[in-house]
């Protein structure tokens, strides 16, 4: 397939630059157009940089805030798809692409299989630029039961991370995109979940790898062991276990997710408490993300 049916789509917020621009030039020989989008940036060196970028041919779709992850993507991807570009590859600021990835995941489109058409995304392989490991996937089993896998062969997945998911752009837009309530945090996995409930398909293909920063994370060693540790904000925090079991109200979401979330919601918390940043802010992250969630469920209505 043609680099020219594809464009890249960039969110960024807070960005470190040198990371943006590490992106930036590993996508330019990949792709036919790069498109930014601005959730909130504004200060001089932004503006420095922006002018630099656009020199580059980078384009530029200011938010004039932080509106969130979701309606920043859907902004991005029907202007791309107003611009006629077939597919969309998504990215957050802090991710890296291995050569040929754009390529590798165009062909699971084009595979001359029968059920192509049902392909909404195709996605690369995780590795944790920290910890300089493959992460797990959400993949489904009997009884729409999902766990974590290790990919190590093309196969459809549950759910994947925005960063590196090259979207259908049509499906994308008649599916209607993600869920703006969301803001953030599984912002892209509600989606995934709910067009594999249309009868689409999330493709892994481990032929393309992403090299990706989940968060404030760091390494640290214990006897012969190695682990990361990953902070969250408290707003992040917030988003989380809110998003986390509105998410287990909807009708598409797995048989389990209730538990699988509820285990990563209690290590989060854990950490946000004992180790921050801003303990106190952690605690009151929790409390009320509880509240909302016992508010919703109150007030009859568990959805977002």
């Amino acid at each position: 397939m043609s680099r020219d049916v594809v464009a890249g789509l960039i969110v960024i917020f807070n960005p470190c630059y040198d990371k943006l621009e590490a992106l930036i030039a590993s996508l330019e020989n990949e792709i036919s157009e790069i498109v930014l989008v601005n959730n909130g940036e504004r200060n001089l060196l932004y503006e420095q940089k922006k002018i630099s970028l656009e020199a580059k041919g980078v384009t530029f779709v200011e938010m004039n805030g932080n509106v969130g992850v979701a309606t920043a993507l859907n902004v991005g991807v029907q202007r791309l798809g107003a611009a006629g570009y077939e597919y969309c590859w998504l990215f957050d600021q802090d991710s890296v692409p291995k050569v040929g990835s754009a390529n590798t995941l165009l062909r699971n489109f084009s595979s001359q299989k029968n059920d192509d058409s049902l392909v909404a995304a195709a996605v690369p392989v995780i590795v944790d630029s920290i910890g300089q490991q493959n992460l797990p996937m959400l993949v489904e089993g009997q009884g729409r039961k999902v766990r974590e896998v290790l990919i190590t062969k093309r196969r459809e997945v549950a759910a994947a991370i925005t960063s590196g998911m090259m979207v259908k752009t049509k499906i994308w837009l008649q599916t209607g995109g993600a869920r703006e309530r969301y803001f953030i945090d599984f912002v892209d996995t509600e989606w995934c979940f709910r067009v594999r409930s249309a009868g689409y398909k999330i493709i892994c293909d481990p032929e393309s790898t992403l090299f990706h920063i989940l968060g404030d994370a760091s390494p640290h060693k214990f006897k012969n062991s190695k682990w990361v540790l990953r902070q969250r904000p408290p707003m992040r925090t917030y988003h989380f276990i809110r998003n986390a079991f509105f998410l287990a109200s909807e009708p598409y979401a797995p048989e389990n997710w209730r538990n699988y979330v509820t285990k990563k919601i209690l290590k989060i918390a854990l950490i946000g408490i004992v180790f921050g940043p801003r303990r106190l802010a952690q605690c009151g992250a929790i409390i009320t993300a509880i509240k909302h969630i016992v508010r919703a469920r109150w007030g009859g209505n568990d959805k977002i």
